[in-house]
């Protein structure tokens, strides 16, 4: 793994979250930023002993033989997937991927490659979004974005990870920090808006969105976009909260929802935790509801965005 496919690849490093600083020395991935000091020992993730050798954008390990792509194994360094060599997969045999702090379940290491795996986004080959936002209040356009969280399933199943946190205008109050669990200290280093919607924009860009109460965070990334004189990148929206309302379910709240169909949901409202709840949630209803799936007209927030952020002028959160 040549530190031109890392760079190539604009892996952001786990710790720091800067992107095109990671490098390969020896057995070892390391982040050139003097004031992060990441790094990680390679070894193989499907014996957990082999030493890797890499060849054609593979890498071979001397122990088990077995080879994984290079784009793998910098999947699950950049998204911080745990190995399980205990809880295998039922159709290959294979490790098990997952994250339990942002709710992503045990999977094949392989998937969605892994051999009769069905994967759930392949028949359309839409690219979709979940997101989630924390903010340091409700008032959108005068109070501030605080988190980005969201989850990329991309046109050939592949997950992608989004999180960083968000310079807020002015300090968060102790509700919102008993609420979501996010300190001021937390923030004190937090990227500004700009730089954090920028790069979310490009991580979104052609998919559909999809969003536990689309009506709350659709608008805060619209009126974070048209004040940073951003093009909107997507143009669909799904709201699983309309759809569960559709459904008639008596209780609508992700955390309900979560409970009664035994979703994985720790570190609620946290984003990316959400997000991933959001997920599985979508995963449910359209194996069965899909008919009734919810689609939002982007237009409608379009106009309520732009009178939002000509009424708040002064509160622009740079």
């Amino acid at each position: 793994m040549s530190t031109q496919l890392i760079q190539s690849l604009a892996i952001k490093c786990p710790k720091c979250q800067s992107r095109q600083s990671l490098f390969l020395e020896e057995h070892q991935v390391q982040c050139r930023n003097e004031d992060c000091n990441f790094k990680t020992e390679i070894i193989c993730p499907l014996c957990n002993s082999g030493t890797l050798k890499e060849s054609n954008q593979q890498y071979h390990c001397s122990h088990c033989k077995k080879s994984i792509k290079s784009e793998k194994l910098l999947y699950i360094l950049n998204n911080l997937l745990q190995i399980d060599h205990q809880n295998l997969c039922e159709r290959c045999g294979s490790p098990s991927t997952h994250r339990p702090d942002i709710n992503l379940v045990h999977k094949c290491i392989f998937h969605p490659d892994c051999s009769g795996q069905n994967n759930l986004f392949q028949e359309s080959q839409e690219k979709l979004v979940f997101l989630d936002f924390e903010t340091s209040g409700l008032e959108i356009g005068r109070e501030s974005i605080i988190e980005i969280g969201a989850l990329k399933c991309d046109e050939h199943g592949i997950e992608h990870t989004f999180e960083t946190f968000v310079a807020p205008i002015e300090p968060i109050s102790p509700k919102i920090q008993n609420i979501t669990g996010i300190s001021n200290q937390m923030l004190d280093d937090a990227p500004t808006l700009k730089k954090s919607i920028s790069a979310f924009a490009d991580f979104i860009e052609g998919c559909t969105l999809v969003a536990h109460n689309a009506n709350f965070d659709i608008p805060w990334l619209i009126t974070a976009l048209i004040r940073q004189g951003i093009e909107l990148p997507f143009n669909k929206v799904i709201c699983t909260l309309e759809w569960a309302r559709k459904n008639k379910e008596s209780q609508c709240s992700l955390g309900k929802l979560s409970k009664k169909y035994n979703i994985m949901h720790n570190n609620a409202h946290r984003a990316l935790a959400d997000a991933v709840t959001t997920k599985e949630l979508f995963t449910i209803f359209k194996q069965t509801h899909n008919d009734n799936r919810v689609y939002k007209d982007i237009n409608t927030y379009i106009t309520k965005c732009n009178g939002l952020v000509e009424k708040y002028t002064n509160y622009n959160q740079d």
